[in-house]
């Protein structure tokens, strides 16, 4: 549930980001471009909420399985953590967004239904995708979603020339040809998806604008001497308003001065009309993609874990294996180095010029030791080293990229009190900050944990650990 929050958030931020892009750009492309690549433009919002749900790369975790004294081999596995509890601040979000959702796309099919109610019985008007209503005061519309239909007034025929009359059937069937009935229903869904957002209602009203008068256009190219007489049918049509939730009408819904001025405009040439929509494909697939690469990556897609392979790794005495590194870093923790193998013994030398070799740890010696890791609010990861030799074996790991990068270094030592109490010290180095150098004192066989960092905008920058040590396999 609380990732359900986390991605209609994303979700509301490509929404805003993508519709105020928009907005900016309908000005400069109308003007330059024609109002045909401004409606293209509108695609730039389905796309870009697309875009966020598009999986990601899983990020993955990985098991340090130490060498025992006798060898230098060291196995790589895989685990899976756990999924957090939902919380129920998100759920309680989240069934309102529902209810509003649910509400909203009622509202759409009752406002709908009185305005398909409103035409009245409908009688064929000769082409066989032309009916005319029993009621003055409704259409020219395109009607249905997935059977349009295009919708005259009773009187038609009396309140418009017979030139005007073939320019709105033109407009009429260029509503049908381009699907705008069903754009105008996706439309819809989205608005019922996003009715708490101010700017997705500030949006439809544009897009159902620049539909109309891209639809304006297109009658004009194929009629170019007639922008008097088009003009003079978009006077005629009535000017109360509809009702409707998805049909694509003549009505006073949108801006009739708009309309009139659009229509006075020279036409665009083609080649430039052509460079523009080439230029907004551009745009989109950028927009897009930097639309996914910021998008929250899903708590089901990062618990996959990597396929590593299971065979034993052979290194040298004293080397340190590399685990292998994940495909895609992520604002989570990324194994970059494993655990090394027991140092071995210096070479016998007279006792009186060197020291006494350093004592391998006894069997007794090793513990395993899990290490729950959060990095800045992130999914928690698991690490765990088995059969670590106290002090000999030290785990170094990194998170973040660039300026954002931190290295951090685990080791296992004996701490005062017992054999049974152990301290884990790290080493903590962060670009452009001091290194830290943070330690705390496991009880074999309890948890025990440390967090540093600080709160920055409401969100947590740092690293939160917790650390289970019991005793080696």
């Amino acid at each position: 549930m609380e990732h359900a929050c986390q991605t209609l958030a994303a979700l509301s931020a490509a929404l805003a980001a993508a519709t105020l892009l928009v907005l900016a750009l309908r000005p400069v492309l109308r003007k330059v471009c024609g109002a045909g690549v401004v409606y293209a433009a509108w695609l730039l919002i389905p796309l870009m909420l697309a875009a966020v749900l598009l999986p990601r790369a899983p990020q993955q975790a990985v098991v340090i399985m130490a060498a025992p004294p006798a060898s230098a081999t060291v196995v790589i596995d895989t685990i899976v953590m756990p999924l957090a509890a939902p919380r129920v601040p998100g759920a309680a979000w989240i069934t309102l967004w529902m209810a509003g959702s649910a509400l909203s796309l009622a509202m759409m099919a009752l406002q709908h239904r009185r305005f398909v109610r409103s035409l009245g019985a409908l009688l064929p008007a000769g082409d066989a995708d032309v009916y005319r209503a029993a009621s003055d005061r409704a259409g020219p519309a395109l009607v249905g979603v997935l059977r349009p239909r295009i919708v005259l007034p009773h009187d038609f025929t009396v309140r418009y020339t017979p030139q005007e009359q073939a320019l709105i059937l033109a407009h009429e069937r260029v509503h049908a040809q381009r699907g705008d009935a069903l754009a105008n229903a996706l439309a819809g869904l989205l608005l019922a998806l996003f009715w708490f957002h101010p700017l997705a209602h500030a949006a439809i009203r544009c897009f159902r604008l620049d539909q109309e008068l891209a639809c304006d256009a297109a009658v004009l190219d194929a009629f170019p001497g007639a922008r008097r007489c088009y003009a003079d049918a978009i006077l005629k049509t009535q000017l109360a308003s509809s009702g409707q939730a998805f049909a694509c009408t003549w009505q006073s819904t949108h801006p009739l001065k708009g309309r009139i001025m659009s229509i006075a405009r020279p036409p665009v040439a083609q080649p430039v009309r052509a460079a523009g929509l080439c230029a907004l494909a551009m745009g989109i697939a950028a927009s897009c993609t930097a639309a996914w690469a910021l998008a929250p990556q899903s708590d089901a897609a990062a618990a996959q874990p990597a396929v590593a392979s299971k065979a034993p790794v052979t290194v040298a005495p004293g080397a340190k294996p590399v685990a292998p590194a994940p495909k895609k870093a992520d604002a989570a923790l990324a194994l970059a180095a494993a655990a090394a193998a027991p140092r071995p013994a210096p070479a016998a030398t007279p006792a009186s010029s060197a020291p006494a070799p350093r004592p391998q740890a006894a069997e007794a010696d090793r513990v395993d030791v899990n290490i729950q890791l959060k990095v800045n609010d992130s999914r928690e990861q698991s690490i765990v080293m088995k059969g670590v030799g106290l002090g000999d074996n030290t785990a170094n790991f990194s998170s973040g990229e660039a300026a954002d990068r931190c290295d951090y270094e685990f080791r296992a030592l004996p701490a005062a009190g017992g054999s049974e109490f152990y301290q884990i010290s790290a080493v903590v180095r962060c670009a452009n900050k001091p290194p830290s150098n943070p330690r705390m004192v496991a009880k074999l066989g309890q948890p025990s944990r440390m967090r540093a960092g600080e709160v920055k905008g409401g969100n947590f920058e740092g690293f939160d650990m917790t650390v289970m040590v019991s005793k080696a396999e």
